[in-house]
This record gives structure tokens, C-alpha cells and sequence, in this order.
């Protein structure tokens, strides 16, 4: 019961580190293609009702975008952080573990959204993309960017998951290794 309050703030701080990932990620994007906000996220997180809907400050719906869109996983790998941490003899191990697995997990979710923007940026150019979006989206006129975008958006979600694993592997290594100091 001791190690519960801890437990809670790594869930809280992952939270937090999350959304504000998720923040500067969609401020980022947005430069990118406001479209892919306009056209597809604030319509999917019910923050414009119409795609040609002008907001009159978009920056603040990008914001809360990339809360909306972050949050959860915050909330997932702090709790799945914070009880795979649960096994160190300390409190203060236990957060210190808990808070550098999840600096690797964000940090593995910013290399895997600029590799995901790499790869838009390098198979832009496909018409069959092109066609899609205009399909999918409607009058989508930066059809690459609005791809590009995307890929970066879904390679830091794989990034993300990729991170827990990567934050779970360095936690039980720090458990093993504390056990072997004892």
C-alpha cells in the first residue's frame, strides 16, 4: 500500500508527459497540413462539425487535438509502467525507473513520427494516394502533405507501443539488477 501513491503519480505523469507530446506533435503537423485537422481530426474529435467550418482559433483545437489523441496512451503506459515498477524495493526507485522508461518511450515515439514523416515525404508523389484522399476527404488540395502528415501521425502511434516495450525491458532490467545488488 505503500508503493500505491507512487503508482498513481506515474500514471498522472505519464498523463501529463503524454498530452503535452501530443500537443507539440499536432502544433508541428498542423504546420504541415492543416487540412489533415480541418478535413479529418477536428471532425473525428467533434471539435468543428463541418469540414469547411472556420474556427476562429485552430491552434487551441490543435491543442486540444493532441490532448484527445495522447492522453489514453499516457494513461496505459503509466499504468502498465508504474505496476511493472511495482517490483522495486524502493518508492523512489520505483518512480525514478518508471519516469526514465517513459522518456524512452516518448523519445521512441519522436524518432518513429520523423521516420513515419520521412517515409511520407519520400512516397508523396502516388497518384493512388492522391485519388484517396480526394475521395476519402473530400477537396483535400495538398493531397502530400495531408499524406505525409498522416504517416508521421501513425509511425508515433507504432513508435508509441514500440516504447512501451522498450520501457517495460528497462524497467525489469533495473528490477534484475537491484535484486543483484541485494
Amino acid at each position: 500500500m505503500k508503493k500505491l501513491p507512487t503508482l498513481i503519480l506515474t500514471i498522472a505523469l505519464s498523463i501529463t508527459i503524454a498530452s503535452i507530446y501530443g500537443i507539440l506533435h499536432d502544433q508541428f503537423t498542423y504546420t504541415i497540413s492543416p487540412e489533415y485537422y480541418t478535413k479529418f481530426k477536428f471532425l473525428m474529435f467533434g471539435l468543428a462539425s463541418d469540414p469547411e467550418e472556420t474556427m476562429q482559433h485552430p491552434r487551441l483545437a490543435v491543442a486540444l487535438t493532441g490532448i484527445i489523441a495522447t492522453w489514453w496512451v499516457g494513461a496505459i503506459t503509466g499504468i502498465v509502467f508504474g505496476l511493472v515498477a511495482l517490483g522495486h524495493t524502493t518508492t523512489r526507485q520505483m518512480l525514478r525507473t518508471s519516469l526514465k522508461a517513459i522518456l524512452l518511450a516518448i523519445c521512441t515515439a519522436i524518432v518513429s513520427g520523423f521516420a513515419g514523416l520521412g517515409y511520407g515525404w519520400l512516397t508523396r508523389n502516388n497518384d493512388e494516394i492522391a485519388l484517396y484522399y480526394k475521395y476519402e476527404f473530400g477537396t483535400v488540395r495538398d493531397t502530400a502533405s495531408f499524406y505525409m502528415v498522416g504517416c508521421m501521425h501513425n509511425f508515433s502511434y507504432l513508435g508509441g507501443a514500440i516504447g512501451m516495450l522498450v520501457g517495460i525491458m528497462y524497467i525489469v532490467k533495473k528490477k534484475k539488477q537491484e535484486v543483484s545488488l541485494t
